[in-house]
């Protein structure tokens, strides 16, 4: 009776267990089976461009902006910058610090500003963007970085600007003075004179016509998710 009793109990010890893991194998079935599904979604392919003039290319800045520039003349450039954006993702750009090419005895001390303006028409010398600045700083660091140009949300978006490049020279720049002192003996002792005068050097040939290329670049981003 006593075997017996022992032989019962562990053949519920040994159910219990067969059910216990019976138990846990069908929670794990049922995780793997388990699935979610949402209304059908139209994927569109993406498709990004990004034309600065109506070009892929660099932006060259025009040669008559160096030829003209002097402290009395600033210059000011305009570029159309124009992006569409397909598969709902927004558009950011990028334009590069300027690739030279020639002498840098005139754009080393050129001071360069970008700015957003309604219409290349107010892209004009001498006006003062200061609250709209996207850069300020010398024309060899000239750059933008990440600016959004198309935002999220439609099947087919399009973006456009205009930017305002500003050149600038310091004020005094070029300018020199001569000063010839002569001297000679007298009785009273030696004596000193001197003349000056002054002038303005231009700048050489070879620092006028520097090229410079403004490379740029995009890329698409969409909104982060909600916290």
């Amino acid at each position: 009776m006593k075997k017996r009793t022992r032989a019962l109990t562990a053949a519920a010890l040994c159910g219990a267990a067969f059910v216990a893991l019976n138990a846990t194998s069908a929670t794990t079935l049922a995780l793997w089976s388990d699935e979610t599904r949402t209304t059908t979604q139209t994927l569109t392919a993406a498709r990004a461009d990004l034309l600065i003039d109506g070009s892929t290319a660099a932006w060259q800045l025009p040669a008559s902006a160096l030829n003209a520039l002097t402290p009395a003349a600033p210059q000011a450039v305009a570029l159309s910058v124009e992006g569409v954006s397909e598969g709902n993702p927004g558009l950011l750009y990028s334009l590069d610090a300027p690739t030279q090419i020639g002498a840098t005895g005139l754009t080393s001390v050129v001071r360069a500003t970008i700015t957003p303006v309604p219409s290349a028409t107010g892209c004009t010398p001498g006006t003062d963007y200061y609250n709209g600045r996207l850069y300020d700083g010398p024309l060899a660091g000239a750059s933008v970085s990440h600016y959004p140009l198309v935002s999220t949300g439609s099947d087919v978006t399009t973006g456009s600007m205009v930017l305002c490049l500003l050149l600038s020279l310091p004020a005094g720049y070029g300018d020199y003075v001569n000063v010839a002192t002569a001297t000679m003996d007298s009785a009273s002792g030696p004596v000193t004179a001197s003349t000056q005068w002054y002038g303005t050097a231009a700048p050489s040939i070879a620092d006028r016509t520097a090229s410079l290329a403004f490379g740029f670049s995009s890329q698409t981003f969409r909104p982060s998710p909600a916290e």
